[in-house]
């Protein structure tokens, strides 16, 4: 798990050098029972999921999943989840 930030709080932390970013802005967790999920953490500019086949965002405020060929929006600032898999030794 990490937080997405306008500064750092702990050193797994996301800064993102943004105005439009809180501090701390949400948190990002990975789990392999419920996958790769974001929470906003009461940020003033919000975050906005797009999934992959809608065309407009939709602000969440509670904790939401994230798949692959999402776009998440951290105030203005925006990605593209690309979940890749890991064939291996773990």
């Amino acid at each position: 798990k990490c937080f997405v930030t306008g500064s750092s709080l702990k050193p797994t932390d996301l800064i993102l050098d943004d105005p439009s970013i809180s501090t701390p802005h949400a948190m990002v967790v990975v789990h392999p029972a419920t996958g790769l999920q974001v929470q906003d953490l009461m940020s003033e500019r919000g975050v906005f999921i797009r999934r992959r086949d809608a065309t407009t965002y939709q602000r969440e405020e509670e904790i939401a999943p994230l798949q692959h060929g999402d776009w998440v929006r951290f105030g203005d600032v925006e990605f593209l989840v690309a979940l890749i898999a890991h064939v291996g030794e773990v």
